[in-house]
C-alpha cells in the first residue's frame, strides 16, 4: 500500500486523528499489507508535473499488481489534469480511480476490529 501525504499533514494538532492514523497503519501491517508512504513537498504539491513524476517513481519502485486511488491527490484531479492523465498512461499495471474511495462496510468493520485489538 502506498500512502500519499502532504508535507504539512504531520502538523495536525488533533491527537485523536494522529492516534487513529497510527492504529490504521499498525492494523494494515498486522494483516500483512506492506505499507509505504511518500510525502508531497510544498513544491511538488503546487506543481502537477512534479507530483505526477513523484507518484510515477514511487509506483515504479514498488511494482504493485494494481493501483487503487481516489480521484484527487492533493489539489490535483486524475480526470482533468494532463500530467495525471499522462501518469495513468505510463503505469505498468491496472489502475482503478474512484471518485469517492470507500468500500462499503470496511470502515465499520475496521473500527470494530481496532476496538477488539486494542482492548
Amino acid at each position: 500500500m502506498l500512502s500519499i501525504n502532504k508535507k504539512d499533514d504531520h502538523d495536525i494538532n488533533e491527537n485523536d486523528d494522529i492516534s487513529y492514523d497510527i492504529r490504521q497503519k499498525e492494523y494494515l501491517e498486522q494483516v500483512g499489507v506492506e505499507f509505504n508512504e511518500i510525502y508531497l513537498s510544498e513544491e511538488s504539491g503546487n506543481y502537477s508535473e512534479k507530483a505526477a513524476d513523484l507518484l510515477l517513481s514511487a509506483v515504479n519502485a514498488l511494482q504493485p499488481d494494481v493501483v487503487i486511488t481516489g480521484a484527487t491527490i492533493g489539489k490535483f484531479n486524475f480526470f482533468n489534469n494532463l500530467h495525471f492523465l499522462a501518469l495513468v498512461d505510463q503505469l505498468n499495471c491496472p489502475i482503478v480511480i474512484a471518485r469517492e474511495f470507500t468500500i462499503p462496510g470496511v470502515h465499520r468493520a475496521k473500527s470494530w476490529l481496532m476496538k477488539i485489538i486494542h482492548k
